[in-house]
Order: C-alpha cells, then sequence, then structure tokens
C-alpha cells in the first residue's frame, strides 16, 4: 500500500487497520511493530493511525499512544441510544472527554459516523430510519463535535 500511493495526492494518512480488536491482550505489541514499520516505509513520514471500534473505548484501548491522532468510528443515537439523541450526545461527549485527557495533544478524527434510513421515509415524530432521524442524528453529532476544539474532522 505504502509503495503503491506514497506519491498519491490524496494520501494524508496511513492506516493500518480497521476496527481491530485493540482493546485485547497482545494489541499493543502487534501494533507497535506495524506501525513502527509503516513509518519505516514512507519517505514522507506522514501521520500513521488505526481506526477504533467502539468497544475499544478510551477505557479499554490499549494502542492509543502509538497512533499520531485518533480516529474513531462512532455511532451514538444509532447502534447505541437508538432514538434518544439527548442520551447518545451525553454519551459521546463523555467518550470524547475520556480520551481527550489520555491523550491530549491528539487530533481526533470520526471516520465513520452515520444513520441508516429508508429513501422517502418521513415521520412526524421523526422516528427512527425516516430522514428528519437522519437529520436529527447528524446535527446532534456535529452539536457535541462543534464544542470541543480537538475534534477535527468527521467522514459520513
Amino acid at each position: 500500500m505504502i509503495e503503491r500511493d506514497h506519491d498519491h495526492p490524496s494520501v494524508v494518512m496511513w492506516s493500518v487497520a480497521n476496527e481491530p480488536a485493540s482493546h485485547e491482550k497482545g494489541a499493543h505489541e502487534y501494533f507497535k511493530e506495524i506501525i513502527n514499520y509503516t513509518r519505516k516505509l514512507d519517505p514522507q513520514k506522514r501521520p500513521v493511525t488505526i481506526v477504533n471500534i467502539m468497544m475499544a473505548n478510551a477505557d479499554k484501548d490499549l494502542v492509543g499512544d502509538l497512533v499520531d491522532g485518533l480516529c474513531l468510528n462512532r455511532y451514538y443515537g444509532w447502534y447505541v441510544n437508538l432514538d434518544d439523541l439527548d442520551g447518545a450526545k451525553h454519551d459521546l461527549r463523555v467518550e470524547l472527554e475520556k480520551w481527550h485527557a489520555h491523550f491530549p495533544d491528539k487530533p481526533i478524527v470520526f471516520t465513520e459516523l452515520g444513520a441508516d434510513t429508508v429513501a422517502g421515509m418521513h415521520s412526524l415524530r421523526h422516528a427512527p430510519y425516516s430522514e428528519e432521524y437522519q437529520v436529527d442524528y447528524y446535527q446532534a453529532n456535529f452539536e457535541v463535535f462543534d464544542e470541543l476544539d480537538y475534534v477535527h474532522g468527521e467522514q459520513l
């Protein structure tokens, strides 16, 4: 991947894993070797990261110290707190504050977030799967992101 893409203009960082079990025993040793090798191969010395799965939250993750930035896949308000956007905002904020407390100098980027919808489905009460709920979901997440200057971006 690095040999192939090292000169591609859209590569801004290397992700060496998507949603690994970075909370399980042995993860730190395993990823330390991979991350160091990735850094060795890149002539431009771009940041290296791992895309974190929700089960490996700030209290359980074992590899956050190895990466240059924290990339999180999170679905508060969808897989967690479905139809409870106030609870989703609270839980998201709490988790982000923990990540920031552990790694105050690392930027956070959301590499996945979203709520599914049935195209054309509408709901006066903004029920899940409606287009209205999807809009509300994104607005709730963006409200939290915009409060925290260490959240540097998101990909829907």
